[in-house]
């Protein structure tokens, strides 16, 4: 299955090119999975065999100022024999232009969304996907700039210090 990104926001190829290698490198147990959608044309032929793995020269930006709603909407119409995921998929805005971030949206009523540092836009959308993970979990462990950047420390073990309090059967 693939990740859908969307770019509502005037992004470089370039810049997307190197958020996707940033995406791969940060999860090289996982394969590949994000398809750049850049056509209002819902398409009708075989879906794209491989993964994006550079941007295109982008000519234009047919997503610019949609909301997420209307991106989830439009994942929708896509064929479903397509391995796409309808439910999430991942978005390039304003503060991906400011630091490389991108907004994981999970497309399900209520809408909840979590923004991920490029290192994890590949993994984490696909753990949430087979649900090895929820959008809550990785919501919780946001830094206090709002990016998932693989836990609040960013990924570092905390060393030192007490272990937490062993919790027995009854509570005690």
């Amino acid at each position: 299955m693939s990740i859908p990104l969307f770019c509502i926001e005037k992004i470089s190829a370039d810049r997307l090119t190197t958020i996707l290698t940033l995406a791969y490198e940060g999860s090289p147990d996982t394969d590949p999975d994000i398809i750049f959608i850049n056509d209002l044309d819902i398409p009708s032929g075989p879906e794209p065999k491989d993964p994006s793995l550079s941007i295109p020269a982008i000519n234009e930006y047919p997503f610019l100022g949609k909301t997420t709603t209307e991106l989830g909407a439009f994942i929708t119409k896509f064929p479903e024999d397509w391995s796409l995921f309808h439910d999430i998929f991942l978005v390039a805005d304003k503060q991906t232009a400011e630091n490389d971030s991108l907004l994981l949206v999970q497309n399900l009523e209520p809408e909840e969304t979590v923004r991920l540092a490029a290192e994890h836009a590949n993994a984490i959308p696909i753990a949430i996907r087979v649900a090895t993970m929820d959008i809550g979990g990785v919501q919780s462990l946001v830094d206090e700039d709002g990016i998932y950047r693989g836990g609040r420390s960013g990924g570092q073990v905390k060393k030192g210090g007490p272990a937490p309090r062993k919790q027995l059967a009854n509570g005690n």
